[in-house]
């Protein structure tokens, strides 16, 4: 069973390097969810994913964070959600939500049981949970607060065999990185 699972985090969000109030998809201030540059970054992630031209595998499922926290705690962010929204839109499929932060161990379980391609759009700071939950890899960098630009993907080709590991910029809006950590 060939196995893929792409991780990105939500795109950008108030109070970072990037002016403006957050903004629902109908231009109302919200401090849950995304800045305009983060609203940009969602439709460049939709051609991204959905555009086979542009050499990306294009998901089978969409996974993203869900709004409230298990325990009920913390900002009830939109912004994964928000960020995959317009692709899952585009490509007619649900995106699921059933797994909010904190449920990294669970996703992992699930995800893990998945063949094809997985996209999971999540909250930079338990994106490596997820990673170390799939692959038992505990070497890796922490993702940092300040990059909405990177991608990291994991491939499987057999249940037997193990993870490999990558990671690529996005290079999708200007002033995008080309390094990755």
């Amino acid at each position: 069973m060939e196995q893929t699972v792409i991780l990105i985090r939500h795109a950008e969000k108030p109070g970072g390097d990037w002016p403006g109030p957050g903004l629902t998809e109908d231009g109302i201030e919200d401090p849950a969810s995304l800045v305009i540059r983060g609203w940009q970054r969602a439709g460049a992630l939709t051609v991204l994913f959905s555009d086979v031209a542009n050499h990306m595998m294009r998901p089978d499922r969409i996974y993203a964070s869900g709004i409230l926290k298990q325990d009920g705690t913390g900002g009830h962010s939109k912004r994964p959600l928000q960020t995959i929204g317009p692709l899952a839109q585009r490509l007619s499929t649900e995106p699921v939500d059933k797994f909010s932060k904190g449920q990294e161990a669970e996703l992992a379980s699930e995800l893990i049981a998945l063949s094809g391609v997985t996209l999971v759009c999540w909250q930079h700071e338990t994106i490596t949970d997820i990673v170390r939950e799939i692959t038992g890899n505990a070497d890796l960098a922490t993702w940092p607060g300040t990059r909405f630009d990177v991608i990291w993907i994991l491939d499987r080709s057999s249940e037997t065999a193990g993870w490999s590991f990558s990671r690529r910029p996005q290079q999708l809006l200007a002033g995008d990185s080309l390094e990755v950590f």
